[in-house]
């Protein structure tokens, strides 16, 4: 028989009231009717599938929260959009992008203009971009990677490179 496919319930929980006997709260789940033994089942494999995603700076600046790395990543793989906007004016076909398994590397013309590090270690020959132009102007480097191993990262920027002329 194995387990049950899984389903989306959405409940809602109310907190009861605060005892004076030191016991911690508890919420009343009986309209879920689950069972301990319920609880106690092993999920099949790829019955449950977790991602993340977000917003990070790209710049140096701690000050300045550009939110111009928008990203997404599930254990296996990061999706992240970069909109730096220090490249703005800078033509999309100049632009590439470069990886070593634990940095990326924004090139314009052959030279580094933006790098960051990784929260993770990726496989550099699994990417794949496109870089393109929004309407201010501003290129955005669309890109996905595979992760060397499978976690959740949390963010894709560690921190920003040094070198970066941004």
């Amino acid at each position: 028989p194995g387990a049950p496919p899984p389903t989306r319930r959405t409940t809602a929980c109310r907190a009861a009231p605060a005892n004076d006997g030191g016991d911690p709260p508890s919420a009343d789940v009986r309209d879920l009717g689950l069972t301990v033994a319920d609880l106690e089942l092993v999920l099949p494999t790829g019955a449950v599938e977790l991602s993340a995603g977000g917003f990070e700076s790209t710049s140096m600046d701690p000050r300045v929260d550009d939110a111009a790395c928008r990203w997404s990543e599930t254990p296996s793989e990061c999706e992240v959009s970069l909109a730096i906007p220090g490249l703005r004016g800078q033509p999309a076909a100049c632009l590439a992008i470069e990886f070593a398994v634990t940095t990326l590397s924004v090139t314009a013309f052959g030279r580094i203009v933006w790098s960051c590090i990784l929260r993770g270690r990726v496989v550099p020959e699994s990417a794949v971009f496109v870089v393109k132009e929004n309407e201010e102007r501003v290129p955005v480097i669309e890109l996905s990677v595979r992760k060397a191993n499978e976690a959740l990262w949390g963010g894709f920027i560690e921190s920003i490179g040094e070198n970066s002329i941004l």
